[in-house]
């Protein structure tokens, strides 16, 4: 399978370097300026260019798009950029701009048939201008970047595929993204995330929602996290409460305060430190490892239960232990820290899996 994918590979390259770009390039620039009331919505879907995003307090949407062709002679160039238009719509409080752009011999295998429908012809790239008071914003992006510089102070819908972004502050984000690397948010209240194949990295968030594929991603804070997870990687610095559910993935976290609910199937979960203010946690392995860090002063009771596994507990100041390995189960129980039977209790469960807690 291996010497195939090199012999076709072979085969491709060659005909991707016939679809480079022309040295020569055309620009055309349009300027989209619509009058709105508070409570607006507004709609933008691109391709093949770059979306900046600035929020201001006028009551206004402007829209500065440059169109800027590539091709082997100015004429081609310029043709090009004849193929694009930027349609828009002001109705009800509502405008919508879209980008249309219908190469000319383009077809779905252009790179072969000599069509121009790429962003090595074409950059579609946007500087809009919104009001703070929009009641929505959707931006949809393909083979191109979004930035948003100012703070979305209003809900904000995404479809990004085949790009990079940075959302530096929000209120309310959901975004849907494909093949999107190197891509950031900064601050935000509340997001909403479905990754597939991508790379997000992650400051500070009060709610996290996500359902990932083939993905890694990084936060320094999160205040409430909720991740469903497949083949993908979690790092994240500090969490206050994690509810987890994954499936070939592994999870790092630098430090935990408050809860933990995870269950995961082939991956490992490590937690660096558990906090005193921990009220409780849940975890079920198949397949996987748990190793947590708790603080001697953190009370706490213990319930950790293996099959066809392996139960650790060093340096934690327990009593009440009571430690039983029979045939291919082991149980431990114990309180820890002073615990008493009203404390928190962490409760590991797991079959062909191994836990640990080491005194932090």
């Amino acid at each position: 399978m291996k010497r195939k994918f090199s012999f076709l590979l072979c085969l491709f390259l060659p005909l991707l370097a016939l679809a480079n770009r022309g040295e020569v390039s055309f620009k055309r620039t349009e300027v989209k300026e619509f009058k709105v009331t508070s409570g607006a919505q507004f709609k933008l879907t691109n391709k093949y260019g770059q979306i900046i995003i600035h929020t201001w307090n006028k009551n206004e949407i402007k829209a500065t798009v440059t169109i800027t062709g590539f091709g082997k002679n100015h004429s081609e160039a310029q043709n090009i950029v004849s193929e694009v238009n930027i349609n828009s719509t002001a109705t009800n409080n509502s405008v919508t701009l879209a980008t249309d752009y219908n190469a000319k011999s383009s077809s779905r295998w252009f790179m072969f048939s000599g069509g121009k429908d790429s962003k090595d012809y074409v950059n579609i790239d946007y500087d809009v201008y919104v009001p703070q008071s929009l009641a929505q914003a959707y931006v949809e992006n393909n083979f191109g970047d979004v930035l948003a510089v100012d703070k979305l102070t209003f809900p904000a819908i995404m479809k990004l595929n085949y790009c990079n972004f940075d959302i530096r502050d929000a209120e309310d984000l959901q975004l849907g993204i494909n093949y999107c690397n190197k891509s950031k948010i900064g601050n935000a209240n509340k997001v909403k995330l479905n990754s597939n194949y991508s790379e997000v990295k992650c400051a500070e968030l009060k709610s996290l929602t996500v359902a990932s594929t083939y993905s890694n991603i990084e936060a320094e804070t999160i205040g409430m996290a909720d991740i469903k997870a497949t083949y993908d990687n979690y790092k994240i610095q500090n969490v206050f409460s994690l509810i987890s559910k994954g499936t070939y993935s592994d999870f790092t976290i630098g430090t935990l305060q408050e809860k933990l609910d995870a269950k995961l199937t082939y991956g490992d979960l490590k937690i660096e430190q558990v906090t005193n203010a921990f009220r409780g946690g849940d975890v079920k392995l198949t397949f996987g490892n748990a190793r947590l860090g708790v603080s001697k002063r953190l009370a706490l009771r213990l319930d950790l239960r293996m099959t066809l596994g392996d139960v650790k507990v060093n340096g934690l100041d327990v009593k009440n232990v009571q430690s039983v390995k029979t045939g291919t189960t082991a149980v431990y129980t114990a309180l820890a820290g002073g615990a008493g039977e009203q404390s928190p209790i962490l409760r590991v469960a797991g079959t062909n899996s191994d836990v640990k807690l080491i005194a932090e």
